[in-house]
């Protein structure tokens, strides 16, 4: 076998479900890179409804059994396998922990005459001022 290969079946390897059986549908596979590959296995995931697994072969040489459940972990998706309208690719959006400050206006005001300016962040090196009476105190 072609030793050129041998980094691609080590990256295909890691797609394999060790749970799964063999498939009867089988992926020849001769050359280029494994996201080539997974990009082929997910056309092809998506393009059939009914096909579970595909057995990826290269060169000869049976590297295993690749799941919808197996190739969306290694696409880093989230959702449940185990759900009918579970595709590949399919995922939730994390979120970061906190609250947001994304669409919050930040309050400054001055102290002496009330008047108000706001900002979508805060820079202590670029606070407002206000015209008449310097820098502005934070708000909220």
């Amino acid at each position: 076998m072609d030793d050129s290969l041998d980094p691609l079946i080590e990256d295909l390897s890691s797609l394999v479900d060790e749970d799964a059986r063999p498939a009867p549908h089988i992926i020849e596979v001769t050359g280029g890179t494994a996201d080539a590959v997974q990009s082929e296995l997910k056309r092809m995931f998506r393009s059939d409804p009914r096909l579970t697994a595909v057995t990826v072969s290269i060169k000869g040489k049976t590297v295993g059994p690749i799941t919808r459940k197996s190739l969306g972990e290694s696409l880093r998706t989230a959702g449940s396998p185990g759900d009918s309208s579970y595709e590949v690719g399919e995922g939730e959006r994390p979120v970061l922990a906190g609250d947001s400050t994304r669409y919050r206006l930040l309050g400054f005001i001055c102290a002496k005459d009330d008047s108000k300016a706001y900002r979508i962040f805060y820079d202590e090196r670029d606070l407002p001022s206000c015209p008449h009476h310097g820098p502005m105190e934070f708000q909220g």
